[in-house]
């Protein structure tokens, strides 16, 4: 009965057979009478007839089950993992899509982890947001059956998660849909019955729709927005006094100083981080908790670009000191991935803030400790985030040999980042891939129109600089159109003018005059909607382009009124906010003004106007003394040299000194190295020799009749 029914009934229905040896048996005739039997277990031996049952059981509980959600969930996550069972990815898709069709909470949950990180399947950024779409679903449909507070907290975070999806990929309206729907679960209750979560709740999505209208550019909305948060978070801390409360309340004070800074208010900004900071160190004493120390690192590096964007390079070196100081502490106990993150992007400030100081070899080895980080995160984790930060280490180090001259090692370095970012291109499709990727291409371009002056190669460097500018400006324009966004439309903006600058360099100015008359456009339109500081500046730089062209072309008229247009924003812009940046960006454009003057003839006008931009100029040295400031210096004593003849030589060796100031403080420094030596081989010999001899410089610019 065995051999003629039972055992062909079992092979047809798929059971597991296991065949236990009782007495000694004849196997080739027991596989003649039971077609493909398996091999026997010898009944008597406990340890291998406990393996062979506990292979029998393994096989049994890997069948799939068109019954139930749950055990398809459980086989198809061994087959994902390779638990117990070969990996097989595709079956593990399978098995957990049924169960996720099923509404299976964690099966969804399980896919949208799958599609987002690559794991098991290829990864989906759209395909994880339709499965979080069906989790919110899932969510709501069960808070409908069973409406507890606890379901509730559940269904906002799957809803506020999914807004976090779509502003990863720049869908800002669809992000904000979901902080919004997430806000309405509490519209039907009074703000003061709901409970201390459901307020905590509230402020989260204050805080996430503040960020979508700050990346829209609507800083107004988005202060509007920080603030009730703000409210919120206060009310908290002051009534629960717990850790969580705040934490959310240095938080509010982060937001709110990124919006002064965004404005330009300097002073505003620095106020809110320092309350930020003062709650950051209260907690780290207190709690002394890995999280309480990581704020604190956070709240120092905000200080520190405070005083960055100030001038201050000590004052923002000190800060960044103690940030890389805990940081470092925090690697060592701790040995997260987060932690080393943290730690390899206090080396890469601290490398910023060398270049600044003109000390390339000092910014080389922070870059290379960081780097060194980056790349153990980017082999140990394969994450997207540790390769986009190795790319960014290899453009760092690029820009470093740039700025030494080696323009072959910075070559070197941009085509790895290069080929890091088109990897992630490829792989997620994201905004922020495809931005770091146009990045790419614009600094290989720079490189190839940094080698213009080799005069035999000239065309050749321009052909490719031009390739990898419309690469970039390809990338650019798509997001431009996609996402809307005020940095992708300012990105565009830029691609026009280095499209602009080639143009210039091919001699064909009235295709300059376009692109630049194109970033003008957008350029308008973000300092009207957005109004930041940055988007005004980047007018008054293309009012300033559109002016070389006009005074290229000998329109002296149009280049004044260009000029003119750029220096009411850079006058305005140092009258606001004070800053370094403001105020040298007020120097240039005085140097514009008096340039115009000077192709006009008239020398007294652009004495006036040089030496307003040689005022500021010498404050800016005294103040803060950077390399910059310096080489603004010298660029006035120049300017000055071609319109005032009485000190003309006086000028000049004064530019003189400055240049030989900045080759020995950066030797490397390409760019001082070069004007040093191209102003001692005009004047230098005459000047250091004899000041009364005159006959060896270059005739004055004819004064104005």
């Amino acid at each position: 009965y065995v051999m003629t029914t039972e055992y062909p009934m079992a092979r047809e229905a798929g059971k597991p057979i296991l065949p236990a040896e009782l007495v000694e048996t004849d196997k080739s005739l027991l596989a003649e009478k039971y077609e493909g039997i398996p091999d026997c277990t010898d009944a008597y031996n406990d340890a291998e007839l406990s393996a062979a049952l506990l292979d029998s059981i393994k096989r049994i509980a890997i069948k799939a089950n068109d019954n139930s959600p749950e055990h398809n969930f459980f086989i198809g996550l061994a087959y994902l993992g390779g638990v117990d069972v070969e990996a097989d990815h595709e079956k593990a898709l399978e098995l957990i899509t049924f169960a996720a069709e099923k509404g299976l909470v964690e099966a969804i949950e399980k896919l949208v982890e799958m599609y987002r990180t690559g794991y098991g399947v290829k990864r989906d950024y759209l395909k994880a947001i339709e499965w979080q779409e069906k989790l919110i679903e899932t969510t709501n449909e069960k808070y409908i059956e069973e409406p507890s507070e606890e379901i509730q907290n559940k269904l906002f975070w799957v809803i506020i998660d999914c807004g976090d999806y779509y502003k990863e990929l720049a869908k800002l309206s669809k992000a904000k849909e979901k902080y919004e729907q997430a806000m309405r679960q509490f519209d039907s209750v009074d703000f003061d019955e709901l409970t201390n979560r459901q307020k905590r709740s509230y402020s989260v999505c204050c805080n996430r729709v503040g960020d979508i209208n700050k990346a829209e550019g609507n800083l107004k909305g988005a202060r509007g927005y920080y603030e009730k948060m703000f409210e919120i978070n206060l009310l908290l801390a002051e009534e629960t006094g717990t850790v969580e409360a705040k934490r959310d309340l240095s938080i509010s004070y982060d937001r709110l100083g990124n919006i002064c800074k965004a404005e330009g208010n300097l002073k505003g900004a620095r106020g809110y981080y320092e309350k930020m900071f003062e709650i950051n160190l209260l907690l780290a004493e207190e709690t002394e908790t890995v999280e309480a120390k990581r704020d604190l690192s956070t709240s120092y590096n905000r200080l520190g670009d405070i005083c960055k964007a100030e001038g201050d390079i000590n004052g923002a070196k000190e800060y960044y000191e103690k940030s890389l100081e805990l940081r470092a502490l925090l690697a060592n106990e701790t040995g997260t991935v987060e932690a080393k993150r943290n730690l390899s992007i206090s080396y890469s400030l601290l490398g910023d803030i060398c270049k600044a100081e003109g000390d390339l070899k000092g910014a080389k080895e922070y870059y290379e400790k960081s780097l060194e980080l980056r790349a153990l995160l980017a082999n140990e984790t394969e994450t997207v985030e540790a390769k986009r930060n190795l790319s960014i280490s290899y453009s760092l180090l690029g820009d470093i040999c740039k700025a030494e001259g080696d323009l072959k090692g910075a070559k070197e370095y941009y085509e790895k980042s290069l080929e890091l970012r088109t990897m992630l291109a490829d792989e997620t499709g994201t905004v922020q891939a495809k931005q770091d990727l146009s990045a790419s291409y614009v600094g290989l371009g720079d490189i190839c129109y940094e080698r213009l002056s080799d005069i035999c190669k000239a065309k050749d460097y321009l052909k490719r600089a031009k390739g990898f500018y419309e690469k970039a400006f390809e990338i650019d324009l798509l997001l431009a159109e996609e996402t809307g966004t005020v940095q992708a439309k300012r990105d565009l903006s830029i691609s026009y003018d280095r499209l602009g600058d080639i143009c210039v360099a091919e001699g064909d100015l009235n295709g300059a005059k376009e692109y630049y008359g194109k970033s003008l456009e957008i350029r308008i339109m973000l300092a009207d909607e957005a109004g930041t500081v940055e988007a005004k500046r980047d007018l008054s730089i293309s009012y300033n382009k559109l002016g070389n062209i006009c005074k290229a072309e000998g329109d002296l008229s149009g280049a004044r009124e260009y000029y003119e247009k750029a220096f009411e924003i850079a006058f305005q812009l140092a009258e606001e906010t004070g800053t370094v940046e403001a105020k040298r960006i007020l120097s240039i454009s005085y140097d514009h003004l008096g340039d115009i003057c000077v192709a006009d003839g008239d020398l007294k006008g652009a004495r006036k106007y040089y030496e307003k931009s040689l005022e500021i100029r010498i404050i800016l040295v005294e103040e803060k003394g950077s390399l910059t400031s310096y080489n603004d210096l010298a660029i006035s004593y120049n300017r000055l040299s071609i319109c005032d003849e009485k000190r003309r030589l006086e000028y000049l060796k004064k530019s003189i000194e400055i240049y030989e100031l900045l080759v020995s403080k950066a030797p490397k420094v390409v760019c001082y190295r070069k004007a040093l030596d191209k102003l001692n081989r005009r004047y230098g010999a005459t000047i250091l020799s004899n000041l009364g001899i005159e006959q060896h410089l270059p005739p004055l610019p004819p004064r104005k009749k």
